[in-house]
């Protein structure tokens, strides 16, 4: 009710055994749970609401795929090289929301955050071969013996590295938070819009590799350090602001609009030993015409500037 608190709090909890059947026996399916805690009451003479929300998941995913003839017999299967292969994330976000009439007009305020974090370890490829061209053509006298090491069908050979699996865990941090506010106001015949937003993320990236053999159905560690194969991070920030007008003219509706973009962003390599930024400022006009013919018919009409940041 607009004068009084409420609240909602929501607890969800997913579990599936998984379809899949993996070669040897073992999980293939996910356990996923969420959380979310809304509270609102009036502050002034407006209102605000603030949210909480909690995730987390934990699947025994794959990208590894089968080849042509398995998909056909039995679709539904996975090789024994994808036993490890595992996605956990969790997200948690919050959000603050305040509404309020303010220069005869009404202020929308919004602030938010949120954070992402997800490891997936999983089979990569071999040291010496692409599982792509093994999966495509698993019967070749050279591919034989890596399909051999990949299904557990025979062991892969421990005095010999290139048919070494390899393993890794690609390990991602995402972040997001912002400020962003909008003043509507109407005046005779004008509905005018004005707004701004401050906008920054980043995402770590750490990428790494571990050699396993095929041991008796098994995958097995063969103790060679570990390998890191990405180590970088890309960041941005953005500044928009936005002015839209909505024009009644008897039965035409006229919105002219102008939006601006400002984006810096940054990449650093650690591996290459190498980064680099980039500043784009962009201006966004647009306008769309909508003309109520009759009640049945009513045309539209717009040109608009399109823009996506890299």
């Amino acid at each position: 009710l607009p004068g009084a608190d409420a609240g909602l709090v929501e607890v969800i909890d997913l579990r599936a055994d998984g379809f899949k059947e993996l070669d040897g026996g073992g999980d293939t399916g996910f356990a996923k749970t969420e959380g979310l805690l809304k509270w609102a009451r009036p502050l002034g003479k407006g209102r605000v609401q603030l949210r909480l929300g909690l995730a987390q998941e934990v699947s025994d995913e794959t990208y590894l795929g089968l080849s042509e003839a398995d998909f056909r017999a039995t679709p539904t299967r996975r090789y024994r090289a994808s036993a490890l292969d595992r996605m956990d994330w969790d997200w948690g976000g919050l959000r603050a929301d305040y509404s309020a009439p303010v220069f005869g007009g009404e202020l929308q305020a919004s602030a938010y955050y949120h954070r992402f974090e997800r490891a997936w370890r999983k089979f990569n490829d071999f040291r010496e071969a692409d599982i792509r061209a093994v999966l495509s053509a698993p019967d070749t006298p050279r591919n034989r013996v890596f399909f051999a090491g990949l299904t557990g069908a025979a062991d892969t050979d421990p005095d010999f590295a290139g048919d070494d699996l390899l393993i890794g865990t690609n390990d991602r941090r995402f972040f997001s938070a912002g400020l962003q506010a909008e003043l509507q106001r109407s005046a005779g015949r004008h509905q005018l819009r004005i707004g701004a937003r401050l906008h920054a993320d980043r995402i770590r990236r750490l990428h790494d590799e571990f050699a396993f053999e095929m041991q008796g159905g098994q995958l097995q560690a063969t103790g060679l350090a570990r390998r890191i194969v990405a180590d970088n991070t890309g960041r941005a920030t953005a500044i928009a602001a936005w002015l839209q007008d909505s024009i009644e003219i008897g039965r035409l509706r006229l919105v002219p609009g102008l939006r601006i973009e400002a984006v810096q962003t940054d990449f650093t390599d650690r591996l290459a030993g190498a980064s680099n930024e980039d500043r784009n400022v962009v201006l966004l006009p647009g306008i769309g015409l909508n003309f109520e013919q009759s009640r049945h018919l009513v045309w539209l009409a717009g040109v608009h500037r399109g823009y996506s940041a890299a």
